[in-house]
């Protein structure tokens, strides 16, 4: 089989030292807010975060401690998708199937 990562991006987002030492692209304050807005919609129904004062802050503190994936760690994927945090979710979809078809995937 074929493994491919999808990595989450926003448009704002730029490049920078992570907690790593590591350059590369760092999630800003617009891929925050939206991620907070998306999670208050959400309310109850998230799978990982909760509407609260500390919503904000707790994104944030996870957006610094994220790591790029490594060199290393790529050689592991067959493919790597990148897609924009601000599509829909049925955009975001539709992107990954065109791209698999794109690569003939599933064969």
């Amino acid at each position: 089989g074929k493994v491919f990562l999808i990595e989450f991006s926003h448009s704002a987002d730029t490049f920078g030292y992570g907690a790593d030492s590591q350059l590369s692209k760092r999630c800003g304050e617009q891929h925050v807010a939206l991620c907070t807005s998306r999670v208050e919609e959400r309310g109850a129904a998230h799978h990982t975060y909760w509407p609260s004062p500390k919503l904000r802050a707790s994104l944030h503190k996870a957006a610094r401690e994220m790591e790029a994936v490594s060199g290393e760690e790529l050689t592991c994927f067959d493919e790597k998708i990148a897609l924009d945090i601000e599509l829909s979710p049925s955009e975001a979809a539709l992107q990954v199937l065109g791209r698999l078809r794109e690569l003939g995937w599933p064969e």
